[in-house]
């Protein structure tokens, strides 16, 4: 089966903004992505939270739509699906229209992102929301073990890389009109613009159009230059060995999280971190019975209802992570199988058919990844952002060569150079008193020869 390329091509206008653009007439619809490449890391501690607001705050005014109600009309009279959202790396802003509409929906997103009207009105409407959000979030389970994953993964929690993409609600209250200006001029800066389109269009049409509403009827006077993404840089060291737990009044179960330093981006090859994504699935997926974890923790024991495995890359840094959740009797059969199904993959000793079933899922599907507009999306952002940070990108039929060569030593030395029991964090939160489960979970590790005290002579035999 021959596997498709997916080509783009791009231009930079005069102000800085990037534009990639992939057509093809296989779809009658366009996928539009505009990322503005400032996120919460960017941000100054007292900053913190308004990359967040700023993208409630576009959808309530700009200088052609001056109300929420006039945006979304126009939006709505273009068939519009869209949304946004803001992360650690950047605020992104999405949606997909039938393709007739480009220059509408295009228009409609210069307008979001470089038209803002930032009205007093809407800073105090979203400002009532966005603490309403933060609450929400406060009675959150997830939300508990996350506050224990950023403040203890990292040797200071004192860095952006331990603050929420929401902020906190001392730093929502003290945003007036005049702050949320200046750091939307600082961070929104043109050369930090991204505009990625897929679907069926003219390159030449759409490089006219976006050149007319990202750079011709732009103030690029407005914004602040020079802004740095300083996390590149300057980043926390990870924490060692640690056991952190919470006690929340309100849960039946202990929620927990393993994780591990791992591969980041700015660091670590590509083809390393493809090797990653594939040990991670060996280790736990539900879609493969027979990996590691969720055939113990799931088929043969019922231990747990779920069991995940995820990655947290932040770009400088980045987690691994096994979350589950259990009754609390179950603590030491939970913990000590995972750290089991950890060793297993490390040593060896795992259904070797699991890789063939993963490589076979990715080579056979490899043919219909083109039938979705947001695959190729998906596909084009992340080999554009190979290319800025490594200067290369696999194309995607090397992806599929890539994965077809995978052997299970790949896997094993991954597991090895990965889960590094020095540096676990264990993350539980339950009703449990959370000095006295953080004391059960030492004595369980501590049984099993893992140690939080002597890092240099630590061992693990299973």
């Amino acid at each position: 089966m021959d596997i498709p390329n997916i080509d783009y091509t791009s231009i930079i206008l005069p102000n800085g903004v990037r534009v990639f653009m992939h057509p093809t007439n296989r779809f009658n619809s366009v996928l539009i992505n505009v990322v503005v490449e400032s996120g919460s890391l960017n941000e100054e501690k007292s900053e913190n939270g308004a990359l967040h607001f700023i993208e409630h705050l576009v959808f309530d005014g700009t200088e052609d739509f001056p109300d929420w109600k006039s945006l979304s009309d126009f939006h709505n009279s273009i068939a519009g699906s869209g949304n946004a959202s803001t992360g650690y790396k950047n605020s992104k802003y999405y949606g997909i229209y039938p393709c007739f509409y480009l220059e509408k929906a295009i228009y409609y997103y210069s307008q979001l992102v470089f038209h803002p009207i930032f009205s007093e009105e809407s800073i105090e409407k979203e400002r009532t929301v966005i603490l309403d959000e933060i609450k929400l979030h406060e009675d959150s389970v997830d939300e508990w073990v996350y506050n224990l994953v950023i403040n203890n993964r990292y040797l200071s929690n004192d860095t952006p890389f331990s603050r929420k993409v929401i902020g906190t609600s001392e730093n929502i209250k003290s945003f007036t009109q005049d702050i949320i200006k200046a750091i939307y001029n600082k961070y929104y800066n043109p050369k930090k613009v991204n505009v990625f389109l897929v679907g069926n269009f003219l390159p030449s049409d759409a490089a006219s159009i976006v050149k007319k509403y990202f750079y011709d009827e732009v103030d690029n006077s407005r914004f602040l230059e020079g802004i740095e993404n300083i996390y590149a840089t300057d980043f926390p060291e990870y924490s060692f060995a640690k056991v952190a737990t919470s006690k929340k009044e309100d849960t039946e179960q202990i929620y927990l999280e393993v994780n591990f330093p791992s591969f980041d981006t700015m660091s670590f090859s590509e083809e390393d971190r493809i090797k990653l994504g594939i040990c991670m699935t060996a280790l736990c997926s539900s879609k493969y019975p027979n990996s590691v974890l969720w055939s113990r923790l799931r088929e043969e024991l019922g231990l747990v209802y779920d069991v995940s495995a995820l990655r947290y890359d932040i770009f400088s840094r980045a987690i691994i992570a096994i979350n589950t959740s259990f009754r609390p009797e179950l603590l030491s059969n939970v913990i000590n199988e995972i750290i089991d199904g950890v060793e297993k993959l490390k040593s060896g000793h795992f259904d070797k058919s699991i890789l063939e079933k993963i490589v076979k899922n990715i080579v056979d599907t490899s043919g219909m990844y083109m039938d979705n507009v947001s695959n190729i999306m998906s596909w084009i952002r992340g080999a554009q952002k190979e290319q800025d940070n490594h200067g290369k990108a696999m194309s995607y039929p090397e992806y599929v060569e890539f994965i077809k060569s995978l052997k299970n030593e790949d896997i094993i030395d991954v597991a090895n150079r990965v889960f590094d029991w020095r540096r676990v964090n264990f993350n539980l939160v339950s009703k449990i008193d959370a000095e006295q489960l953080k004391q059960e979970v030492l004595q369980i590790a501590k049984a099993k020869s893992l140690s939080f005290d002597n890092y240099d002579n630590f061992n693990y035999q299973w």
